[in-house]
């Protein structure tokens, strides 16, 4: 074999190996950026505590010299997560985040650049009063006017190249406002008010608001107590269109009470009874009229067996008055022989009942009656003196 051929046997012998030492290298993941070299892979702990340190996993992957798919597969692997996954994301400076924010590229591609999420890039944004997102209005008029170009222009094309900006500036603008070429043009929006603006009318609102409620509440309460007073009239005007009360006339001489006595027709007294009582010479009208109005009122309807008169209720109306009613002998043959009689209805009655008041003969009140049982009324045969004792007929 000649040197040539030895030399063929040893390149091929070189190739196999630096493709074994290249596999090798690639399986145990040090292959990086296409070119493999053989480097010395940090421990766990190193890995797990780059990785929690680092804002994002592309970061951690950097810092420890491999690619973004592999710092995932430790962070998952060793259980660890960066700054970004536990949304902890470090911002630059705010003179720096201002300058980046006011370029103008986007919320999206800056929040890439930093290694943070869009939406915390969009709060500090608004924390910093910058607006941060692209301006794909850049190079266009007013929307109105934007409108009304739209509606007039021959193709999306020539509008873009009129306004000097891209075709799919315009083409977005066309789908956004839902208008095309050729279209009518549609009436003005109407215009958007300054957000002061209507924040201060509508203060201004809820202020006449306020003023009307309580204006309210103030005819409400008048109404009510108008409508109080309105009850208070109406009481008063029934009150002097209702019949004025019948005035008790207490009777003050003898006539007078002896009618009274007699009107409901449930005690009569009888010519001679009268008679006696106009001849007294002292009687006291009062307690007169009080035994007469008792006898008519409550005894008389005891006898009735009315309800709710008894004969304990009645004796004791009589004795709270000082006055006593009972038969004044039991023997009713005697009373006879002694004159206590009288004529009513033609024919002749017992005077077997009494009411007696006082004892002195000169101020004593009697009154001799009988009970008829079958017309249910009290005859009134003497009063207001004792009954002589002779033939009474």
């Amino acid at each position: 074999m000649g040197s040539a051929g030895v030399l063929v046997i040893w390149s091929t012998i070189f190739a196999v190996a630096l493709m074994a030492l290249t596999v090798a290298a690639s399986m145990a993941g040090v292959y990086d950026g296409g070119v493999s070299r053989m480097r010395d892979r940090p421990d766990d702990q190193t890995i797990a505590r780059v990785i929690a340190a680092s804002p994002s996993l592309a970061a951690a992957g950097e810092a420890l010299g491999y690619r973004t798919t592999w710092a995932r597969r430790q962070a998952e692997r060793l259980g660890v997560r960066s700054q970004y996954r536990l949304v902890e994301e470090v911002l630059p400076l705010d003179a720096s985040l201002k300058a980046a924010l006011s370029a103008g590229r986007g919320l999206a591609a800056l929040s890439r650049d930093l290694g943070v999420s869009r939406e915390a890039l969009a709060r500090k944004a608004d924390a910093l009063g910058i607006c941060g997102r692209k301006p794909v209005r850049a190079g266009l008029p007013d929307e109105e006017t934007l409108i009304r170009d739209i509606c007039s222009a021959s193709s999306m094309a020539a509008l873009a190249r009129h306004y000097g900006v891209a075709d799919h500036t315009v083409r977005n603008q066309s789908k956004r406002l839902g208008v095309r070429p050729g279209d009518p043009v549609p009436p003005p929006r109407p215009a958007k008010e300054d957000p002061e603006a209507v924040a201060r009318r509508a203060a201004e609102n809820l202020a006449l608001f306020e003023a009307a409620s309580d204006e309210l509440a103030q005819v409400e309460r008048q109404r009510d107590e108008l409508a109080a007073r309105e009850l208070v009239l109406r009481a008063e005007i029934e009150r002097l269109r209702a019949p004025a009360p019948a005035v008790e006339v207490v009777p003050t001489d003898i006539d007078g009470i002896l009618a009274e006595a007699q009107a409901t027709g449930s005690l009569v007294i009888l010519p001679k009874a009268v008679k006696s009582a106009r001849k007294a010479t002292y009687v006291d009208l009062g307690k007169l009229r009080t035994i007469l109005l008792l006898l008519r009122d409550a005894w008389v309807p005891m006898m009735r067996m009315d309800p709710g008169t008894t004969h304990e209720d009645v004796q004791a109306r009589f004795g709270r008055e000082g006055l006593d009613v009972g038969r004044p002998m039991r023997n009713l043959a005697k009373l006879k022989h002694l004159g206590y009689t009288a004529t009513w209805k033609g024919k002749e009655i017992l005077l077997d009942r009494r009411v007696k008041h006082g004892v002195d003969p000169a101020r004593l009140i009697r009154v001799y009656f009988h009970y008829d049982e079958d017309t249910q009324v009290a005859v009134v045969g003497w009063l207001p003196t004792h009954l002589a004792i002779t033939n009474y007929a």
